[in-house]
């Protein structure tokens, strides 16, 4: 609301009597409480939307992986999916915190992590996430943030860099450019033939590096992408022992220990 007075104080009323002065300011303090009164009631009217019943899901107060998985059974088996399709409220409910992606129209139900898969990433994001803020770069983002790659590739790494740069391509439904950073926390669940079509498709839309944090190994590969082959390699990596390197988040040396304590 600073920003978004209407007089500039300093230079608009400086030549006022004292007396104006306060006048002027009781009226900006009105239209200031005014206007907090107005978005307040907007706030509460969207919270009090009830989105119509869908045919597909019955209201609950939270749904689990089998729910998602039963709406998906009511269509087709050979539906291509698009990224409005997730977005459509008569489909899916909204803001469900499970992992639901696309890859060339077809839809994949992440499993629930584990808590062990939970703990290592909460450790990488505080470590790259406060490196990135400390020195002002751009933004970290957790899972299930969607990026989007076209309309029927929808990927949610577990996190993401993304710098100052880029902040056009950060909407309220997810992120609509390559990331500079994605980083994929590897546990049982992560099938490889699923890991690597993901890898294939960052690598594609230009994601510069790319990390694989394997939880039962202790182990972190760390990989930049070669502009010739459009392939990643490995630039840094480290089991159980050591310090991890990125090319990326320049002066950034993760000791993996932290990661896996």
């Amino acid at each position: 609301m600073e920003n978004d007075v209407l007089i500039d104080w300093n230079q608009e009323v400086a030549d006022l009597t004292p007396e104006q002065q306060q006048r002027v300011k009781a009226l900006i303090d009105e239209l200031r409480q005014t206007r907090k009164a107005q978005e307040t009631e907007e706030e509460d009217k969207e919270d009090e939307t009830e989105p119509p019943p869908s045919p597909y899901y019955p209201a609950k107060a939270h749904y689990e992986r089998a729910d998602i998985m039963q709406i998906i059974a009511k269509f087709p088996k050979n539906k291509k999916w698009t990224f409005q399709d997730l977005q459509n409220i008569q489909y899916f409910p909204y803001d469900i915190r499970i992992k639901i992606e696309l890859i060339n129209r077809k839809i994949y139900i992440g499993k629930n992590p584990k808590l062990r898969h939970q703990e290592i990433l909460s450790n990488a994001l505080t470590d790259v996430g406060s490196f990135v803020k400390k020195n002002k770069l751009g933004r970290t983002y957790f899972a299930p943030t969607a990026l989007k790659i076209d309309d029927g590739t929808i990927l949610k790494p577990d996190i993401l860099f993304i710098s100052v740069s880029k902040y056009d391509s950060i909407k309220d439904d997810g992120i609509e450019t390559a990331p500079e950073l994605v980083i994929e926390v590897i546990s049982r669940s992560n099938y490889k033939k699923m890991r690597e079509a993901k890898k294939k498709q960052y690598a594609d839309f230009g994601v510069q590096e790319y990390w694989e944090i394997h939880t039962t190994k202790r182990k972190i590969i760390v990989e930049t992408l070669d502009e010739t082959t459009q392939e990643f390699t490995v630039f840094s990596e480290a089991r159980k022992t050591g310090t991890i390197k990125s090319k990326v988040l320049e002066g950034l040396e993760i000791d993996i220990e932290n990661i896996f304590e």
